[in-house]
């Protein structure tokens, strides 16, 4: 929660974990690791994922650009991997970007 108030000046959190699909991110290319060890941790965090059921919720900010990650960016890539059409978020309006501040 800190990288939000890092991260943004106006903003409003939404209530409660929401279900955010992925075709919210229309601009999604395939999966690009920046080295062995990334791609390694999100196969891995995919696996855990499977076996356990279990995901901490991201954090997505809306922007007037549309939708982004804020924080998991490893657990989008895994659940993407994994082939998941959504995924608990919580998510903040940047209110500066979106006119509302």
């Amino acid at each position: 929660m800190s990288s939000i108030a890092a991260s943004l000046d106006d903003y409003a959190v939404l209530p409660g974990v929401r279900e955010v699909p992925f075709s919210s991110f229309d601009q999604m290319g395939p999966i690009r690791y920046y080295s062995v060890d990334e791609e390694r941790r999100t196969k891995d965090l995919a696996r855990q994922i499977r076996q356990s059921g279990e995901i901490a919720p991201l954090i997505v900010v809306e922007d007037d650009q549309g939708p982004y990650v804020l924080e998991g960016g490893h657990r989008f890539d895994a659940l993407r991997k994994l082939g998941a059409r959504s995924f608990p978020a919580l998510v903040v309006l940047d209110l500066d970007s979106l006119g509302g501040g």
